[in-house]
Formats: C-alpha cells, sequence, structure tokens
C-alpha cells in the first residue's frame, strides 16, 4: 500500500531538517577571520606598505624581500592568509625579461586567493583573478624599480596555506663551481610548483635515505624534542619523512597530523615494516611512538582513498615529552 503522499511545503520542511542533521554530523575545521586555531605566519606584519619598508630587506621571515635579480626562484613557503591581505616587496635592479614571473600555489577550495602587483605606491599594475589553484603574473618588461606583490582573499576568504613563488633572471644563475657547462641536476634543485620544499625526492624509504640533512629535507636525523613541520603539501601518491632515536621514547610521545583532507599515517621500521596505523577520516589523527627503541624509523603519509582530491595541505606535530 502506497503511503501518503506530502505536500511541497511538507517536503520542504522535512528536507532541510534533513540537511541539518547531515550537517551537524559532518566533521569540520571552522576557520574564522582569524583563521580561528591557527596563527598568521612568520612574515607578519606585512599588511601595508609602510609595515612592509620597516622591515629588513632579505632578512630572514622580512616580507622585503630586497633585491631579487640573479637569484634565480625565491620559493616562500607556509604562508597563511589569515587576515585581510598580505604585501611582499621586490626590487628590481634592471628590467624584468620573458621568464620572469610571480606565482601563487594554494588550495582554492580552502579560499579563493587573487594575485597582484603594485608600485611603490600602492598603485595595482598587473593581476591574477583566476579560480584555479595557481594565479601567475608575468614580469616581461617591467621597468628597474620596487614593487609589491599583494595576495589578497576573494571576498576577503582566509586560506591556511599558500605558496609565493618569485623569478628573476633564473636564466643567469652561476654554477656554484664556476662552470656554465656543468649539467643541470648540479644547479639548485627545483621544487614542483603544487608541492612543498621537502618535495626532493621523499617518496620511497631509498630516496629519503639518501637526502642529506638540513633545511627542508625529509631525511629529518635524530630527533629528542618537540617540534612543528608547517606548510606540507600531498600532491603525489605518499610523502615519507626519516628520523632516528638515539634512547627509547617516553610514552606520552606522538607524532599527529593536522590536515584538510581525509589521510592515513603509517609508522615504519627500518625494513620499511608497519609499525602502527592511523586513518584520518576528519583530517587529524596521531600515532603514539611511546616505548620505540633506538633506531631508525619512518613516517608516511598518503591519501585516504583513491578517489580524494590530487592535493591538499596538511602539517605535522611531533611532541617528544622529555623521559622521567
Amino acid at each position: 500500500m502506497l503511503g501518503r503522499l506530502q505536500s511541497p511545503r511538507t517536503n520542504r520542511r522535512i528536507g532541510r531538517a534533513t540537511d541539518t542533521l547531515m550537517e551537524n554530523l559532518e566533521p569540520r575545521i571552522v576557520l574564522s577571520a582569524a583563521m580561528g586555531p591557527y596563527v598568521d605566519d612568520a612574515y607578519e606584519d606585512n599588511n601595508s606598505i609602510a609595515a612592509v619598508n620597516a622591515q629588513e630587506p632579505g632578512a630572514p621571515n622580512s616580507a622585503n624581500l630586497g633585491e631579487v635579480d640573479g637569484m634565480g626562484r625565491i620559493v616562500l613557503q607556509g604562508l597563511r592568509m589569515a587576515d585581510r591581505r598580505d604585501l611582499y616587496r621586490i626590487d628590481l635592479r634592471r628590467d624584468a625579461g620573458e621568464f620572469d614571473y610571480v606565482r601563487l600555489n594554494h588550495n582554492v577550495r580552502r579560499g579563493n586567493l587573487d594575485l597582484m602587483l603594485l608600485n611603490n605606491r600602492g598603485k595595482v599594475l598587473l593581476r591574477s583573478q583566476g579560480n584555479a589553484n595557481i594565479e601567475h603574473i608575468s614580469l616581461d618588461g617591467l621597468p628597474a624599480g620596487s614593487y609589491f606583490i599583494q595576495v589578497i582573499g576573494r571576498k576577503f576568504q582566509p586560506n591556511p596555506n599558500y605558496q609565493l613563488s618569485v623569478s628573476v633572471d633564473w636564466k643567469e644563475w652561476e654554477h656554484p663551481f664556476g662552470d656554465d657547462d656543468a649539467p643541470l641536476e648540479d644547479f639548485p634543485p627545483s621544487i614542483p610548483l603544487d608541492d612543498d620544499m621537502y618535495e626532493r625526492g621523499n617518496n620511497t624509504i631509498a630516496q629519503v635515505r639518501a637526502q642529506p640533512l638540513g633545511p627542508f629535507s625529509p631525511n629529518l636525523g635524530p630527533i629528542s624534542s618537540s617540534f612543528n613541520i608547517e606548510g606540507l603539501i600531498l600532491a603525489d601518491t605518499r610523502d615519507i619523512y626519516r628520523f632516528e632515536l638515539t634512547a627509547p621514547l617516553a610514552f606520552g610521545s606522538t607524532i599527529r597530523i593536522h590536515a584538510f583532507e581525509a589521510m592515513n599515517v603509517f609508522l615504519y621500521n627500518s625494513w620499511g615494516n608497519t609499525i602502527s596505523f592511523a586513518d584520518g577520516y576528519n583530517g587529524n589523527d596521531t600515532i603514539s611512538l611511546g616505548g620505540l627503541g633506538a633506531g631508525e624509523y619512518f613516517i608516511a603519509v598518503t591519501h585516504y582513498a583513491l578517489d580524494n582530491p590530487p592535493g591538499f595541505d596538511y602539517w605535522l606535530q611531533f611532541t617528544l615529552p622529555a623521559a622521567a
């Protein structure tokens, strides 16, 4: 027997109630205008031309990048749009050429960002305002002088992670050994524009083992205290990080992932065998390291499912309390 038909008004009311129920059941991260739990990046305060001009040119975490010609490609990682705009100053000693550009990489699903180039008085000269993950401005023909790169959220949307690349005179790199005919692989390594600075071979255990220790190396070497790795992007199949323990870790030691998509995290021993596994459907999960003995270990981050978005932002939090 057929049930009684509902009126259109009743159907709409039921539909709204069902939508509300499903929304309440969904795990989510709420980002306020101040990015909720997220602090801004290390380049603040860079919200005005005056604030950027006051910073030391070329200093660490300075939004005043200073003279950029002849420096090849500069890549700023782990940036956050947590306020109304971000500004960066660049100084050109000579007219820009056809290979010179400014590029913005971000996940547009986390907040659509626009890219603009301003003169030293704040007038917009060039802009890129698409709806894709990459915004690109060619500097070809730009005369020597000082300029400002402006990143701004569409309708002031925040974004928890973006990357800014400035490429000027990349063809004029001087080889560190003075050999202009040296093979290309001897030059500073190029990083895929849609991936992070750790993507210099961190897709297999063998690749990570071969990486020297140092900044942006997925080979973290010996670890003994708490730290974070921010501004990460899973743009391929997996990201792997190596670390060493010189002594057993105290209980309460953990690695926690904070992501913007569902993902899997694996802990491997030196043979590549899985010791522990966490599936972070809501984008956050923790693997315990407590009781691990001295030795070599690997953390691997992979997609939760094959049909997940091809790239997502995440950061790793290592918590290593001192042993009692």
